[in-house]
């Protein structure tokens, strides 16, 4: 093996100055998604740097024999433990006073797992790191935090076990890598949130920065006679007197390549790019450009190495575990239109807070040396705050809590009811049968009526099952999977290509089906007329008409295989959306000094006139009505406008006889299912028989 040449100690302030470049990306993302829409990608940035100190501090320590694990991971926990352990503690001491008992919940559980580094596994089956509810969750952030603490377990003890097996170090790293970014392309196109979560997409980030690392650790003298022929060749385009030296050239030259991808990749990559995948190299190569150009590149001592740069990347770490407390909190108590203003004093007051953890409690446990009793205290404190997070998750919030008392907001409960006895059987073929979400019937019999549909449908069923009668049980076919879901919408346009597989498959299922004489489609109005899922469906009306009339002709198309199959059809209408349910209603807590005081104001999108939802919703109901005109005696509308609002006071509301009346997002609850399905299957049982 080549000589090492020993940098262990030596302090390159331009690593700082890039922390602080992938810090403020991401801050300004998180704070202002909109002025900088790819800067996310600082996290990438950060696994570059992570993957190349780390890996540095490994391969000389390996090549000196005296590689300690209970060293390197003591060093872990006092860099990682202490500003980890005061934000999540302080999380918890606010979320107790401001957080209702979901909220509370989830904090707890996700707290819990961040302790455990395990977060980035529990976020890939609640929702993606750019959905909209991700602003609700405090901790979030900790998923990178997660990925690399895996790493740190993993790679020290491959790269011991591959010195001691006598492999060569650069052959395991590349290896690594390559098996790592194939996983990454494989899966960001079929499982785009698991992949952007888990590490095994993620490592080969850290790894390219172990790749870095042996070239300067082992081959210093071919990185030199590179450097001098990149000097050479540049000579022959620039005055040799503008060139001070052939190495300083090769490390401007890097410098330059790596700023100029960095600020593309900020610039041109947002959260519609599938992300990680091959757009990731941007972030991953610019980082390794940077670090590899060293600390005399002209642009590094201008930009990453001047002493507000510098003084940024040294607080980076607490800076980053501050800002998104501090945002999303905001988010949960203000809403998601937080004024610039806020957003600029969030910023500042996690700069602040960043800088009191260094000062406070980083800098002086940093300052001593790694001891077995340090390490230890740490560990238990991490223990503790886990603890204190499974009992809040445990207790369900504690819900006897002031604020969870005093607040008037509803909060959202998703589970639905039960449905037993169901069967798992539908008609599908099991390929089929495995692709599709839900695919059940009532064991009770007679089964008279299908339901075919998207998350809408698995959102009514349920109340349907329940309030049916011997006149008639249930079959389902629909949700949504990894596959997609059974929308009813048979079209070859390309936003209706993704439903066809299932679709046809369900048609078919029930199509066969003798003792089935009524098949009920759902689907997210939204999806026929191609308008974005925003408050009261203000965007309804602003679609041209050739968009809802391509979406009447898929679901008439979908009608006419069910109508040649002899089946009566109704197309159940959509309910309007409304305003989050944290912030329909007051969020009132009780604070210690200071009393009982209101944090927020019930948001407008709260409610919706009858009249307005009546007109917001004339294109939608035009096609619906347009098709049952088709297909005549056969086909009808059944709308749920009266039962889902207050049609005495003229309003729709987010609850109706005090209880909820959704379950998320523009989903009805559990409880709205039940009032909806017991119209529907009175509907049904009255209309099914007519001839």
């Amino acid at each position: 093996m080549n000589q090492v040449i020993s940098r262990q100690s030596t302090y390159r302030a331009e690593i700082d100055g890039l922390r602080a470049f992938a810090v403020l990306s991401v801050v300004m993302f998180h704070a202002f998604p909109s002025w900088l829409k790819g800067g996310f990608i600082g996290v990438d940035i950060f696994f570059v740097i992570s993957g190349f100190l780390i890996t540095s501090y490994i391969f000389e320590k390996l090549d000196q024999g005296t590689l300690s694990f209970s060293d390197f991971f003591g060093r872990r926990i006092r860099r990682i433990f202490p500003a980890l352990v005061v934000v999540m503690a302080v999380s918890l001491m606010f979320g107790w006073f401001v957080l209702l008992s979901g909220e509370y919940a989830q904090l707890g559980k996700h707290i819990t797992r961040g302790a455990g580094f395990i977060l980035n596994f529990a976020l890939v089956h609640e929702s993606g790191y750019f959905d909209n509810v991700a602003e609700t969750k405090p901790m979030l952030h900790l998923w990178s935090l997660s990925v690399e603490e895996q790493f740190y377990i993993i790679w020290p003890l491959v790269l011991w076990s591959a010195w001691k097996l006598r492999l060569n170090l650069l052959s395991v790293s590349i290896f690594s890598v390559v098996i790592s970014f194939l996983f990454n392309l494989y899966f960001v196109g079929s499982k785009p949130v698991h992949i952007f979560f888990w590490p095994v997409g993620r490592f080969w980030e850290l790894l390219s920065g172990s790749i870095l690392a042996w070239l300067f650790l082992y081959q210093s003298a071919v990185i030199a006679r590179i450097s001098s022929l990149t000097g050479q060749v540049v000579r022959r385009f620039v005055r040799p007197e503008n060139i001070v030296t052939d190495s300083l050239t090769a490390a401007n030259l890097a410098s330059l390549l790596g700023l100029t991808i960095l600020v593309y990749g900020v610039v041109r990559i947002n959260e519609d790019l599938s992300f990680p995948g091959i757009w990731a190299i941007i972030p991953v190569v610019g980082a390794l450009f940077v670090i590899g150009s060293g600390s005399k590149a002209w642009l590094n001592r201008v930009f990453l190495m001047n002493p507000i740069a510098v003084w940024i990347g040294v607080i980076s770490y607490p800076l980053y575990l501050w800002h998104w407390v501090i945002l999303s909190f905001l988010h949960i108590i203000e809403g998601e239109m937080l004024s610039n203003d806020t957003r600029i004093l969030a910023v500042s007051l996690s700069i602040i807070l960043a800088w009191m953890t260094y000062l406070l409690v980083e800098k002086p446990i940093r300052s001593h040396l790694v001891t077995l009793r340090q390490s230890f205290g740490l560990g238990l404190s991490m223990i503790f705050v886990a603890c204190i997070g499974y009992s809040i998750q445990y207790s369900h919030g504690y819900p006897d809590r002031d604020v969870v008392q005093l607040s008037t907001i509803k909060e959202n409960y998703t589970q639905l009811g039960m449905m037993s006895p169901m069967v798992s059987e539908c008609g599908l073929e099991d390929k089929m049968k495995k692709e599709v979400a839900a695919c059940f019937r009532d064991q009770r019999g007679p089964i008279r009526y299908a339901m075919i549909g998207d998350s809408k449908a698995a959102a009514l069923i349920a109340g349907a099952v329940r309030t049916s009668t011997e006149s008639g049980r249930w079959l389902m076919i629909g949700g949504n999977s990894k596959y997609g879901s059974p929308s009813p919408f048979m079209s070859n346009e390309p936003r209706f290509r993704l439903y066809q597989p299932l679709l046809i498959s369900a048609i078919n299922s029930v199509s066969a089906m003798d003792n089935v004489n009524t098949i009920v489609l759902v689907g997210a109005a939204r999806i026929l007329g191609n308008f974005d899922n925003d408050k009261n469906w203000l965007s309804a009306l602003k679609i041209a008409d050739a968009t809802y009339e391509d979406g009447r002709i898929a679901l008439a198309n979908t009608v006419r295989h069910l109508v040649k199959a002899d089946k009566k059809v109704v197309l159940v209408v959509d309910n309007p959306a409304l305003g989050s349910s944290e912030f329909c209603g007051e969020r009132i807590v009780k604070l210690p000094f200071i009393g009982i005081r209101k944090l927020n104001t019930e948001s407008a999108d709260c409610r919706l006139k009858l009249v307005d939802y009546y007109r917001l919703r004339e294109k939608y109901i035009k096609a619906l009505s347009a098709v049952s005109e088709e297909f005549g005696a056969q086909v009808a509308v059944f709308d749920t406008a009266d039962i889902f609002c207050d049609v005495e006071h003229g309003v729709c509301l987010r609850y109706k006889n005090g209880k909820n009346s959704f379950a998320y997002t523009d989903h009805i609850s559990d409880y709205m299912a039940g009032l909806i399905g017991e119209k529907l299957n009175q509907f049904l049982a009255e209309w099914s028989v007519k001839k």
